[in-house]
C-alpha cells in the first residue's frame, strides 16, 4: 500500500511538472516571492530575443572635403589621353636681381633667360630695397648684351654692358646685390627711330596623369542566400566601397606623387598630389610661420599668398589649424564666419576670414589629423588652376559580376581613370603650404 502511494504520488508530481513545462512556468525556490511588477530581471537571460537594429551605424568622417568640393563646382575635366599636356603663359619678366655686387662698374649679370629679355638702349630702373628715401636711384642704359653663359660667374648667367646714371649724375653703389631690383622699363625711342626686336618667353609645357583605381566588393552565394538583420547586402557593401574608394583617393590628391613605371610591359600611372605641386623646385611656396598664429602674423603671411592667382582662395586645414585660426581672429577686427553660400553648395562647413589681401575659405580636412605631424597645417589653393579630371567615358562607374566563371559569388567593382589636373604651380606659383604655426 505504501508503495502504490509513493507510485502515485510520483506520478502527480511528473504530471504537474509536465504542465508546467508545457506552459513556460519558472520554479521558484520555496518561499521567494515576486511582489510588484515583473520585470526583465525575472526572465531566464537566454530566453530573451536580443533586437537586431536594422540600422547600421556608420562611424563617419568628413572624408574626402577636396574631392567633393572638386566635384560639387562642376567643373569636371574630360581628357581622351591619359597624360595631357597643356600650356601656360604668364607675363614677362620684368623685375630682375643681380647676380653680381656691381658696385659703380658697368657691367651687370643677370641670369640668361633675363639677360635674353634685354637689348640695346633699353632702360633699366636701379630701385634700392633698404633705402626707401630714394627708391629708384638710377636709370641705367643697356650697350650691348652678351651670349649665353658670358657672366663672371660662367655657366647659367649672362653678361649685359650698361651705361651708368644715364640720367645724369653719379652712379650709385650696388655693394650688396640683394638689396636692389632693377625693372626693365622697355626701349625708349628717339624721333624717327625704327621699331626694335620683339621679344618672347616660351610658353611652358605641363603634363598630368590620370589613374587606373580599382575597389572591389565580393559576396558568396550563400551569403546572398542569406536573411540577416541590418543592412549587410551588396548594396549596403556597394556604398562602403564607394566611400573606402574616396577616401583613398583623397590621399592622392594630397599627397600623390606623379610617375610612370612599366609593370608587365604595361604602362602603369600615379596621379600628382598637392604637396608635389605646390613644392616645386625650391619649395618657395612652403610658407613658414616661425611658431606664430596670430592674426597680425597671418596677414603678413597672406601677402604672398595673394601676390599671383585669385583673390578667393581655398584653405583645406587640419583640425589644429583650423583650433588656431578660430583663437588668432576670436574678438578682432578681422571677419571670420561661416560661409552660408560656400557651404550649401559644398555641402561642407566653410568659413570665410576675410584679410586685407583676400578672402580665404577655410575647409576641415580630415586626413591631415591622421597624420599626427600634420594637424596644424594646410594647403592654400587657387581653384581657378585645380580640376578634378578623367578619361572619357571612364569617370567612377560601377562594374557588375567580374567574378570568375567557376566561383558561386557575386563581384562587383569601383572603377575609375581619374586624377588632378594641376596647373600654375610650383616656385612661382599660385598655391601654398603653410607650416610652423606652433
Amino acid at each position: 500500500m505504501k508503495t502504490q502511494n509513493m507510485n502515485f504520488l510520483g506520478l502527480n508530481f511528473l504530471v504537474e511538472l509536465f504542465w508546467k513545462l508545457c506552459f513556460n512556468i519558472s520554479f521558484l525556490a520555496e518561499n521567494e516571492t515576486i511582489v510588484g511588477a515583473r520585470s526583465t530581471a525575472d526572465l531566464v537571460e537566454a530566453r530573451r530575443k536580443y533586437d537586431f537594429s536594422d540600422e547600421i551605424i556608420w562611424k563617419e568622417k568628413t572624408h574626402a572635403p577636396f574631392l567633393t568640393i572638386l566635384n560639387r563646382r562642376l567643373q569636371k575635366y574630360s581628357v581622351t589621353d591619359p597624360e595631357p599636356k597643356i600650356m601656360q603663359d604668364g607675363y614677362t619678366k620684368v623685375v630682375f636681381t643681380l647676380n653680381n655686387d656691381a658696385g659703380t662698374a658697368t657691367e651687370f649679370e643677370f641670369t640668361n633667360n633675363h639677360g635674353a629679355l634685354l637689348q640695346t638702349d633699353d632702360i633699366l630702373m636701379v630701385f634700392t630695397t633698404n633705402d626707401y628715401s630714394t627708391a629708384l636711384a638710377e636709370y641705367a642704359r643697356v650697350v650691348s648684351v652678351g651670349d649665353d653663359d658670358s657672366g663672371p660667374a660662367g655657366a647659367g648667367f649672362r653678361s649685359v654692358i650698361v651705361s651708368r646714371a644715364y640720367e645724369g649724375g653719379a652712379a650709385i653703389d650696388i655693394d650688396t646685390a640683394a638689396n636692389f631690383r632693377l625693372v626693365h622699363a622697355g626701349l625708349t625711342y628717339s624721333e624717327g627711330d625704327g621699331i626694335g626686336e620683339s621679344r618672347n618667353v616660351e610658353v611652358e609645357t605641363v603634363q598630368n596623369f590620370t589613374e587606373i583605381i580599382k575597389e572591389a566588393y565580393e559576396v558568396t552565394g550563400t551569403f546572398n542566400a542569406t536573411d540577416y538583420y541590418g543592412p549587410v547586402d551588396m548594396q549596403y557593401k556597394a556604398r562602403k566601397a564607394r566611400k573606402d574608394f574616396f577616401r583613398k583617393f583623397e590621399y592622392k590628391l594630397l599627397f600623390g606623387r606623379k610617375f610612370k613605371k612599366t609593370v608587365s610591359n604595361k604602362p602603369r600611372r600615379y596621379t600628382g598630389g598637392l604637396h608635389e605641386h605646390v613644392k616645386g623646385t625650391d619649395g618657395d611656396s612652403f610658407i613658414d610661420f616661425v611658431n606664430s598664429a596670430t592674426a597680425t602674423t597671418w596677414n603678413t603671411k597672406m601677402e604672398t599668398v595673394f601676390t599671383v592667382g585669385s583673390e578667393s582662395k581655398l584653405c583645406l586645414a587640419g583640425p589644429g589649424l583650423m583650433t588656431l585660426l578660430d583663437n588668432a581672429f576670436t574678438g578682432t577686427a578681422y571677419n571670420y564666419t561661416k560661409n552660408e553660400q560656400l557651404s550649401r553648395n559644398y555641402l561642407i562647413r566653410v568659413k570665410t576670414l576675410e584679410l586685407s589681401h583676400g578672402s580665404l575659405n577655410v575647409v576641415r580636412e580630415q586626413a591631415l589629423a591622421e597624420l599626427p605631424s600634420y594637424t596644424k597645417t594646410g594647403f592654400i589653393l587657387d581653384l581657378m588652376y585645380l580640376q578634378y579630371m578623367y578619361m572619357k567615358g571612364r569617370d567612377v562607374q560601377i562594374l557588375k559580376n567580374v567574378q570568375n566563371n567557376d566561383k558561386d559569388t557575386e563581384k562587383n567593382a569601383i572603377f575609375a581613370e581619374i586624377g588632378l589636373h594641376r596647373a600654375f604651380g610650383g616656385d612661382e606659383g599660385t598655391h601654398f603650404w603653410i607650416y610652423n604655426l606652433d
